[in-house]
């Protein structure tokens, strides 16, 4: 009976850095897929406002302070990923918002992460294109 015991404390002693891994991994991922949607809804949001604006200096200023991350609408909460770069482009009479997602150096992740490469360096690129619309001014 005594040896069963002994027995359990050292299966409790493997597994622990398991479960704490797999913990800190469920954390860090909802993290993860916040900044994800964060950004997402930033490249959204300032792809329309741009397409719904009809002067093009207006324009260009919007996506010049979005390139440069002066926007209002970027504001990542949790800042493990950082947007780097932000390209908004008009081809033809659209405009398209494409942001590339890097992990940030700021992110301070706990050791037992970075041993098993988690999360990923780079996320899938965000690409939104939005049609221009046209002025409603009367000539």
């Amino acid at each position: 009976m005594n040896r069963q015991k002994g027995q359990a404390l050292v299966e409790f002693a493997l597994l622990v850095p398991l479960l704490f891994t797999m913990c800190f991994a469920m954390i860090y991922g909802g993290m993860m897929f916040m900044d994800y949607l964060q950004y997402n809804n930033a490249a959204r949001a300032v792809s329309r406002t741009i397409s719904l604006t009809a002067d093009e200096a207006q324009r260009k200023n919007i996506a010049s302070d979005f390139e440069n991350n002066n926007s209002q609408y970027i504001k990542p909460l949790t800042k493990i990923y950082k947007a780097s770069p932000i390209n908004v482009t008009f081809p033809g009479n659209d405009v398209k918002v494409a942001i590339t997602l890097s992990l940030s150096e700021e992110a301070n992740l706990p050791r037992i992460l970075e041993a098993v490469n988690f999360p990923p360096k780079n996320l899938k690129t965000i690409e939104i294109i939005m049609p221009l619309e046209k002025s409603t001014d009367s000539e």
